[in-house]
């Protein structure tokens, strides 16, 4: 019965959250960007809109402050208001759920094992990513900050707080 009244909490949030809200995200046509991100992680970048106010994000990366490792991320995230808009920008803040994965780089010296060889330890988050996303009306361009607070469950558990700038170009749209 619990579980049952969890899955249903869960289906009702999904769909208040995919209800598009007019205030949100007017005015955004942006469906597909690519672009970098840094410094942690740093790497590539995306994001695809499903809708005005709803998108994935996604990080191809390597972190090098914390642990040095290649990463990926993907995330779910909704914008639910304007923070700002103008002629030239609307600014929105944003916050998601998401989860990564990652490997020691080979050159980390963590990720050696016992023969001095390549152990990639291999990682796993969860996160909650927040942050704000300039989308301006001229040119096909976003610019964005974020940080995004995560629980490491494997190989053990721990707490880490990723931070990045970075810029996305998006393809189709306006």
């Amino acid at each position: 019965m619990k579980r049952a009244n969890v899955v249903l909490a869960a289906v009702a949030a999904l769909v208040l959250l995919a209800a598009p809200t007019e205030a949100a995200g007017a005015g955004n046509k942006k469906v597909f960007g690519l672009g970098v991100v840094f410094p942690e992680p740093t790497g590539l970048t995306g994001k695809l809109f499903l809708n005005e106010t709803l998108a994935f994000q996604f990080d191809a990366a390597f972190m090098l402050l914390n642990r040095q490792a290649l990463v990926g991320f993907i995330d779910f995230v909704w914008h639910p208001a304007v923070v700002t808009e103008n002629r030239y920008f609307l600014l929105l803040w944003y916050f998601g759920v998401g989860a990564g994965t990652g490997i020691d780089a080979p050159w980390h010296e963590s990720g050696k094992g016992k023969d001095r060889g390549w152990d990639p330890n291999p990682a796993f988050w969860v996160r909650a990513p927040f942050g704000f996303s300039f989308l301006f009306d001229r040119v096909p361009v976003e610019a964005f900050v974020q940080f995004g607070p995560a629980s490491r469950f494997y190989p053990f558990w721990d707490w880490d707080i990723f931070g990045a700038v970075g810029g996305r170009w998006y393809f189709g749209g306006s």
